[in-house]
């Protein structure tokens, strides 16, 4: 019967000692372990600028950007062409801030809506389009959204023909920080031309 005893012991001590080893050793840096999951300095790069989830920025895809930038994943780019191919949407020139919308809902971004500074008038007389330029709504709805000094939810920005994701808000200085594919950017109001919330 001692005998029998020793042996249990020898037996949980070897169990308990492997199990320890085997989870010590398991951490995301092992050759070949894919993963969600990154530490806080891992979705700093990943959130930062550049190959963003995998997806190369070509010409006329900084809308596109934005918005694989806030869904997140490696399949967001997938899951955003697909919604393009769909719907038989042109981005030969660029995206639409209501296209930009469309897609972010039928990816989950739930969008509210969108402003653009720019509207195209018909002079009912001549029947000339012009285009005005009513930049206080914009500002407002940043501020509206931000605070007097607050973070910027799921918020894509226009500046003159090229969309960024916007962060941060800051009232007093007047001024918005916003990321792109070449990084983060405290920029004045003034440039901002469109909002998509």
């Amino acid at each position: 019967m001692i005998k029998f005893s020793n042996f249990c012991g020898i037996f949980a001590t070897v169990f308990v000692t492997t199990t320890i080893i085997l989870l010590a050793s398991c951490s995301q840096d092992d050759d070949y372990y894919e993963s969600d999951m990154y530490t806080l300095a891992e979705m700093g790069t990943r959130l930062g600028a550049g190959d963003e989830w995998g997806y190369d920025i070509q010409d006329n895809e900084c809308g596109i950007w934005c918005l694989v930038h806030l869904k997140g994943g490696y399949d967001a780019e997938g899951q955003i062409r697909g919604v393009i191919k769909r719907n038989h949407i042109d981005i030969s020139n660029g995206i639409r801030q209501s296209d930009m919308v469309r897609i972010g809902d039928s990816i989950g971004l739930e969008f509210h809506s969108y402003i653009s500074d720019l509207h195209m008038i018909i002079d009912p007389t001549t029947n000339d389009t012009s285009i005005v330029d009513k930049h206080d709504s914009t500002v407002q709805k940043l501020v509206e959204l931000g605070g007097e000094s607050g973070t910027l939810g799921r918020v894509i920005l226009n500046l003159t023909n090229h969309y960024v994701v916007g962060l941060h808000v800051n009232k007093k200085k007047k001024s918005v920080l916003y990321v792109d594919d070449k990084g983060q950017v405290e920029r004045s109001f003034d440039v901002v031309t469109g909002i998509i919330w």
